[in-house]
Formats: structure tokens, C-alpha cells, sequence
């Protein structure tokens, strides 16, 4: 949901979580990717990230072999967060703290930094507009915000929407009044039909599916497993994180893998097999669905991007920097 600038490093590198329920390991019978995921070539094309950037967070990009990594230019005031590329591989859309307020407000822009644009701002009654990610076909990003605050829980009013990149128009759905339960980290199935996202109810979290607008929710996971769920290409399987992050888990920093489901709540099972201080966090898939890559990410801002297959196998993509590089996402071509 919104984001809070004190607890960026948090929040944001998504490093530490409280536990969860545990997941099968991939049985040797289990549906995989094509022979040699792990071993693909990811081409010469852009990974855009989130990382600690000249002392902030700002997105970055860097080719596949590591060459060329860069900050994207022309940042806003604040930072820049949670990157998203269009499905033609020439826009990112992220949301940035506003330095008045702040509160999350969405952007959009070319991957050079160019025609930089505030696509949905935060006035109140906003309490922050967060996680944009693009839908099937580009027109529309899909975000989950709050507005408020009037109690503990931080919003009168907290629920997912959509915006027409062309218009600004705003569409709401799945809207939960008092923030007692909260959505966040949508993102749209390939036919544009259903969305996957997080839901938090109290003290609990489970990754949640319904129809775009709203209707026919089902939770997939149990709760306490499962955070920032993502389609894979051909909509047969959800990836994600096994467990929520947590602010207070103090010096126990228990192991985050990487998780997969069927749209249909079936075949959870475990694709990631972390150390004790080890955390798998942001997993995205490949635009050909041929693997998931993610961060591992050891001690606070130390992460490693690594290319995951649906067989269990994984390999180094980038070895770890103290940058705390997390969110990395392939780019599609057009």
C-alpha cells in the first residue's frame, strides 16, 4: 500500500519476513519449462531494478551480462520505486514519494529517463498510490491505494483501481472501507480477465485472485504464505514470495523463497531453496515464461539476481553488490 519514507529499506528491499506455512518441493513428475531454463540466454536487452542509487532508491538498468548498469536519469525529488515495464518494452511506469507529502504518486516514462510524466497524483483525501503495474495490451495500470487517514489502521478507505494511461481516468474496484482489510501488488492475468494481489486482513496475508472488476474472489494461498504474486506469460501459474515482510522481526531474519501456484489455489510448492539468512524476494518472469528471475538477498542491501526454472534449478544472473538491487525485471521486446 502506501509508502512510508522512514521505512524505505524495509518496505522497499522487502529483506526480512515472519514465517509461513511450509511448501512442498517440486516432485520430479512436475510440469517444467522448457530443457535448459536455467541455462537460457536472456539476450542483450535491458533489466530494469530498485536499488540504493547516489544515496536514495532510484530504478536502474543493467544488460543481462552485467555490462552497462546505470541510474535512470532525470529522478523525481524524492525516489523512484516498484518498476514496471509496458508490454512493448518502451515504457516504465513506478511510483515515487512526494517530498511535501510524503505519499506515493504514480509516474510513467520512457527507459532513458525521457518524457517523465505524473500520471496519478496524491491530493487528500489520497493517502498514497502505489505498486502500478501495466496491463495486457498497455492502455491501463493497475495500482492499489488508501485514502485517510482517520484511524490506526491509516485510511478511511483503502481498495485497487485502474487508470487510462491516455485519459487519467480512474476506475475503482475491491474497495474496503476503514482499511480494516487491505489490498496491494496487483497485477492482471495475460487475457486481462482476472487480477492476482495480496490481501492482509488484521494480522494475516494471502495472495487473493478475482475477476477485474472485482467480483468472484478466491484465495489461493493459505494464510501466512504468499506475497507480491505475478502471472506467469501463458496464466497457468502464479509465482511469489512464501512469506509477508515484517518491521519487527528484530535480529531473526528467517529465510524467504520463491513460490508457485496454480490460478486455481493447486500445486503450491516451493521453487527456491534459500539459506537460513537468505531472502528470495521480487520474483518476475521472463517474457517468454522460460523462468522466473529474483533477488537473493543476504545481510541488508546485499542481493545477488538470480534465473530461476520450473524445475528447481538456478542459476547467477548479476553476483551481489551492496546496493541492495531488488525488483528485477526482463525487458519485453515489442
Amino acid at each position: 500500500m502506501r509508502i512510508v519514507a522512514g521505512s524505505l529499506s524495509l518496505l522497499l528491499l522487502a529483506l526480512v519476513a515472519c514465517g509461513g506455512a511450509e511448501i512442498d518441493e517440486i516432485p520430479s513428475g512436475a510440469a517444467r519449462s522448457p530443457a535448459g531454463t536455467a541455462d537460457v540466454d536472456l539476450g542483450s536487452g535491458w533489466i530494469v531494478y530498485q536499488g540504493i542509487l547516489d544515496g536514495a532508491v532510484n530504478l536502474g538498468l543493467i544488460r543481462p551480462d552485467g555490462a552497462e548498469d546505470h541510474p535512470i536519469p532525470n529522478a523525481p525529488d524524492d525516489n523512484r520505486l516498484h518498476p514496471d515495464w509496458s508490454p512493448d518494452g518502451r515504457w516504465l511506469t513506478f511510483d515515487s514519494n512526494d517530498p511535501e507529502t510524503d505519499v506515493a504518486q504514480i509516474y510513467v516514462m520512457r527507459a532513458d529517463g525521457s518524457k517523465q510524466r505524473l500520471l496519478l497524483s496524491c491530493e487528500a483525501p489520497c493517502y498514497g498510490n502505489g505498486g502500478p503495474v501495466w496491463a495486457p495490451g498497455g492502455g491501463t495500470i493497475f495500482f492499489d491505494a488508501a485514502e485517510g487517514p482517520t484511524d490506526e489502521h491509516g485510511g478511511d478507505l483503502c481498495y485497487l483501481a485502474k487508470v487510462s494511461v491516455g485519459s487519467g481516468e480512474i476506475e475503482r474496484f475491491l474497495q474496503h472501507p476503514g482499511c480494516h482489510v487491505a489490498d496491494s501488488y496487483v497485477r492482471v492475468s495475460p487475457d486481462g480477465a482476472h487480477v492476482v494481489f495480496d490481501r492482509t486482513a488484521g494480522d494475516r496475508q494471502a495472495v487473493f485472485t478475482a475477476t477485474v472488476d472485482g467480483s468472484e474472489e478466491r484465495r489461493i494461498t493459505p494464510w501466512g504464505v504468499g506475497q507480491r504474486p505475478v502471472w506467469s506469460p501463458d496464466g497457468e501459474w502464479i509465482v511469489l514470495m512464501s512469506g509477508p515482510e515484517c518491521e519487527d522481526c528484530g535480529s531473526a531474519q528467517p529465510s524467504i523463497s520463491i513460490e508457485l501456484v496454480r490460478p486455481d489455489g493447486s500445486d503450491l510448492r516451493r521453487l527456491t531453496d534459500p539459506a537460513n539468512d537468505e531472502r528470495d524476494v521480487y520474483p518476475s518472469w521472463l517474457p517468454d515464461g522460460s523462468g522466473v528471475l529474483f533477488s537473493r538477498c543476504s545481510g541488508r542491501f546485499t542481493c545477488e539476481v538470480r534465473l530461476a526454472s520450473l524445475d528447481g534449478t538456478d542459476r547467477l544472473v548479476l553476483p551481489a553488490s551492496d546496493r541492495g538491487i531488488v525488483h528485477p525485471i526482463l525487458q519485453p521486446t515489442s
